[in-house]
């Protein structure tokens, strides 16, 4: 958008000084006599050279915009395989979470800040049953029964 902006301007510019040397040839062919088919031929010359100019300004620009535009698409493809490979992590994540929830004692058998052994010791000192230790420990029945029988001998 800026490079049109300064095209315009350039040529605006050149439109200008075109008419300012049209202007200064025909003043100085008055004073030199200077042929009609000169003044022409030197009024060509200069366009020749402003639209030369001009198109290697677009030229430019229009490199420019190639290159922008090519650079922008593989930004985008690096970007799509990026979101891929985290998509693939965050799947991996999330069975690995899973698994971790399959894995864990189900909710209110956690014993917070003690060991379950320990705290399985306890219950069975108390006189709880071994189905009521393995409902709060979390415990497997085998090894609540080899507690509770320690504790009874």
């Amino acid at each position: 958008m800026n490079y049109q902006i300064l095209l315009i301007a350039q040529i605006v510019v050149d439109v200008f000084l075109l008419l300012c040397i049209f202007y200064l040839i025909l003043y100085i062919s008055k004073k030199n006599r200077v042929s009609e088919e000169e003044r022409i031929k030197a009024l060509f010359n200069t366009l020749d050279k402003r639209i030369n100019a001009a198109n290697t300004v677009l030229d430019k620009i229009s490199a420019e915009s190639d290159r922008g535009f090519n650079t922008s698409k593989d930004l985008m493809k690096m970007l799509e395989g990026k979101r891929v490979e985290l998509q693939g992590y965050l799947e991996r994540i999330d069975y690995v979470l899973k698994a971790l929830d399959e894995a864990l004692p189900p909710k209110g058998t956690e014993i917070a800040h003690f060991d379950r052994y320990k705290e399985a010791s306890n219950l069975a000192e108390q006189g709880h049953g071994i189905d009521e230790i393995v409902k709060r420990v979390g415990l497997p029945k085998g090894e609540v029964q080899l507690i509770v029988g320690l504790k009874k001998k």
